[in-house]
């Protein structure tokens, strides 16, 4: 079993609560396996910084 751990800090840079920072989007966009071809949905598009941090995102090499 993988424990996984993210240390990052509260995202003011979109002035609104509950905004994730881009690493915190960029670990879960690993996690799943993103691809830049993958179609995404953010389902709460409240500050767009999920968005943007997709649009900066480059996968991690696969390591499996």
């Amino acid at each position: 079993m993988r424990s996984h751990v993210l240390i990052a800090g509260i995202s003011y840079r979109h002035n609104y609560v509950g905004s994730k920072p881009y690493p915190w989007t960029h670990w879960v966009l690993d996690t799943l396996g993103y691809q830049p071809d993958d179609e995404l949905h953010d389902l709460f598009a409240g500050s767009g910084a999920v968005t943007l941090a997709t649009e900066l995102h480059t996968p991690a090499a696969e390591s499996r």
